[in-house]
């Protein structure tokens, strides 16, 4: 389990199962932060990710309907990383063309030397 953060307030607000997890999202991938303690689930099962709202801030938690922040500040879900910075890119077309522009500069790097 992720423990998921309010992208606004970053407060811990639910936990999710990176398995579970689809586009579009929907109230029914995040489970409650604190089950043990009864408190239910921070949004209801129907909502979509334009209706939820963060338990603490009242505002829209997530900025993308197709990823969320981990409270270790890394984004989950559809996002491809490059392997050459910390980009995340939302399709893997966008990646390949960022990817290329550094292996461009590495290549002009290895001429020039």
């Amino acid at each position: 389990m992720i423990k998921v953060k309010c992208e606004i307030c970053f407060e811990h607000i639910a936990d999710c199962d990176i398995n579970e997890f689809k586009v579009p999202m929907n109230g029914l991938m995040f489970k409650s932060p604190a089950s043990h303690r009864g408190i239910p689930p921070p949004f209801h099962f129907s909502m979509d990710w334009l209706e939820m709202r963060c338990p603490w801030c009242r505002k829209r938690p997530f900025l993308h309907q197709h990823k969320f922040m981990g409270t270790d500040g890394k984004y989950y879900g559809n996002v491809h990383e490059c392997n050459y910075c910390p980009r995340n890119f939302t399709t893997a077309s966008g990646l390949a063309i960022h990817t290329k522009t550094h292996e461009r500069k590495d290549a002009e790097k290895e001429r020039s030397a």
